[in-house]
């Protein structure tokens, strides 16, 4: 239940448990107040509807007697009825009656009362559930009210009806016309200009010309307008005549006149009611419409206009599937149809076209408006925009992806060195093992271990970045330096593969950089370089002055990369030869994220047979 006021003072406060559907249905939507009792009346709980229904506060409701909040002129059935309950002469009733509400105004209930006993039949406590019927017991009476004036009125007259001689201008008519004018009824004859003055100044003209016109032309005559009471009240008038010809000569009107204000007044409601419902729906974030079973559309709001950029005659009827994404709108059109043909609520979710030929992603739902006699009427639909719950949903897809790509990284990379490493090691410890060789097995085992930590520190700055905790620590430092240290530390290497491994900077001012990181980015692109470069080849690294800082190059003279890996090249775990075991694929993602992280951008530029180079740049400042 929802809202339940609990005996307690003043910190009774309203709670919220699990229901069923259809209770929770029941107790949201239905205008029901409900309560608990004790036999001689007095209030255990009550939810928070009936404390509205009677004008307490919760605290002051808990504890009173219903007895002493009902009508007077009910409270003895009331009593009776309770009675007849407790003693179990009935299972519950049902009826009618007034309540006293705080300040004072009387409410009208329909109240249902039953009993709650346990397995022994011994009474518990009492459930009423009070519906609020004050309007329709007052449009029951306002109703009762025009039956008698109506009666009345027919009883007086049997019918509203006048007769004008438009050569004398007289009026002939009888006592139920002139009280629907507001006129006194003790006159039978009168000018028609006594008629037409208590016309409505706005609508006066319109009147006085239509008259006219008939009365010229011989033809009928038929206007809604308003009369001015004495008063000054308003009321709306439906006047409907006929010119005929005078036997004798002229021209005279038969007419009836009839009361339309009641009619007028639901026209204007109905009016104001679709202009609510109108600024509600075009104030609403989502794409609303209205449309028939067959899927045909008839109505939407302001918001599809604006989204898709089309106006209603082109989304009008099936117009609306242009908007559709190709791959998902046939099936969204099938099930929305097979929903409508059974009559259940339909719900899907698909790109929808943007005015800017943008597609962003669309909770679709429709429910039926069904008649008095349940039959389904139209169908009202709203699309809600969930594109960024869409992304975010593939945010949780690629990290659980990252994490199974990591594990698998980690078990695959990390089995070989540690069993290298075991090998080794149980190698020395055995006893035969020759001393010549000890060195060389104790290298095998220092090696695998420093490889393993580099994989280990890969895979931490992988995850620093993805986290966005990646920190660099900037300092002023002279390009040329780093560039002569990079030639240091890859010299040895490129000789022995024949490789000729040159610098190139000058007048370069110094960067605001992450020495160890920015040497870091340097060994993971020439390591490539020498990777990929044939015996023979030229690795060149370089600096040069750009118009807000430098760009570094590593080129190189190898087979250049195939343009179907270009956009793979600073994926995570991707490598050009998957079967590979050289690196687990991280060197360049690491790269990106170091220059990224000094403000910076990196890029390859690289085409088969003519050698690759990776550039990247870092601000001065």
């Amino acid at each position: 239940m929802r809202d339940l006021v609990h005996e307690g003072g003043t910190d009774a406060i309203a709670s919220r448990t699990t229901t069923p559907d259809a209770l929770q249905a029941t107790i949201d939507h239905a205008p029901l107040g409900f309560a608990h009792f004790e036999p001689d009346g007095r209030v255990r709980f009550a939810n928070r509807r009936l404390c509205d229904m009677l004008g307490y506060a919760p605290e002051r409701l808990v504890g009173r007697s219903f007895f002493e909040l009902t009508y007077v002129d009910d409270l003895a059935e009331c009593i009776a009825l309770t009675k007849r309950l407790v003693a179990g002469e009935i299972p519950s009733y049902r009826h009618e009656k007034r309540f006293i509400r705080s300040d004072g105004t009387v409410l009208w209930a329909c109240v249902t009362v039953s009993a709650t006993r346990d397995s022994a039949g011994t009474l518990r406590f009492l459930i009423g559930i009070a519906e609020d019927i004050t309007e329709q017991r007052a449009a029951q009476a306002r109703r009762r009210e025009a039956e008698e004036h109506l009666a009345a009125a027919l009883e007086a007259s049997s019918t509203v009806t006048f007769r004008w001689d438009i050569g004398a201008d007289h009026v002939e008519c009888d006592a139920a016309l002139l009280r629907l004018w507001g006129m006194d009824t003790t006159r039978r004859r009168l000018p028609a200009t006594e008629f037409t003055q208590n016309v409505h100044p706005h609508d006066r003209k319109r009147v006085d010309d239509a008259i006219a016109a008939a009365a010229h032309a011989g033809g009928s005559f038929s206007e809604e307008f308003r009369v001015v009471l004495g008063g000054g009240g308003i009321r709306w008038i439906r006047d409907v005549g006929r010119v005929f010809a005078h036997p004798t000569g002229g021209l005279y009107m038969v007419g009836a006149c009839s009361d339309v204000t009641q009619a007028r007044e639901a026209q204007e409601s109905i009016r104001a009611s679709e202009a609510r419902l109108r600024a509600f729906a075009n104030s609403a974030p989502q794409l609303m419409w209205i449309g028939a079973s067959d899927g045909r559309r008839s109505w939407f709001n302001d918001r599809w206009f604006e989204y898709t950029g089309l106006g209603f005659d082109e989304l009008k009827d099936h117009g609306w599937h242009r908007v559709h994404h190709p791959d998902f709108g046939p099936r969204a059109i099938q099930g929305q149809l097979a929903c409508f043909a059974r009559g259940e609520v339909w719900e899907d979710s698909f790109p929808v076209r943007r005015a800017d030929g943008v597609y962003r992603w669309f909770l679709c739902r429709a429910v039926p408006v069904r008649d008095q006699r349940g039959e389904i009427r139209e169908w009202f639909g709203s699309n809600t925009d969930v594109t960024e719950q869409m992304e975010a949903l593939r945010a949780a897809q690629d990290a659980k992806r990252l994490r199974d790509e990591m594990v698998a990284v980690v078990a695959h990379d990390l089995r070989n060195p540690v069993h290298t490493i075991a090998l080794a090691a149980a190698t020395l410890l055995t006893e035969g093992v020759q001393e010549a060789q000890r060195p060389r097995l104790a290298n095998i085992v220092r090696q695998t271990a420093l490889n393993m930590g580099r994989l280990l520190d890969d895979l931490l700055d992988v995850t620093r970045i993805d986290s966005g905790t990646f920190a660099v620590s900037r300092q002023p430092i002279d390009p040329n330096d780093i560039l002569a240290a990079t030639v240091e530390q890859f010299e040895a290497r490129a000789h022995e593969r024949r490789i000729s491994l040159t610098s190139r900077a000058s007048g370069i001012p110094d960067v605001m950089a992450d020495r160890d990181r920015l040497m870091q980015v340097f060994s993971n692109l020439v390591g490539n370089a020498l990777k990929f470069t044939p015996s023979g080849g030229r690795i060149e690294i370089g600096c040069t002055r750009i118009a807000d800082g430098c760009e570094f190059s590593v080129s190189d003279t190898g087979p250049g990369i195939p343009a179907a890996a270009m956009p793979h090249l600073f994926e995570r775990f991707w490598k050009a030869d998957p079967g590979s075991r050289a690196g687990a694929g991280l060197g360049l993602a690491i790269a990106r994220g170091i220059v990224e992280a000094h403000g910076g951008r990196i890029w390859v530029e690289s085409a088969p047979g003519r050698g690759t180079t990776m550039r990247f740049t870092l601000p001065l400042d």
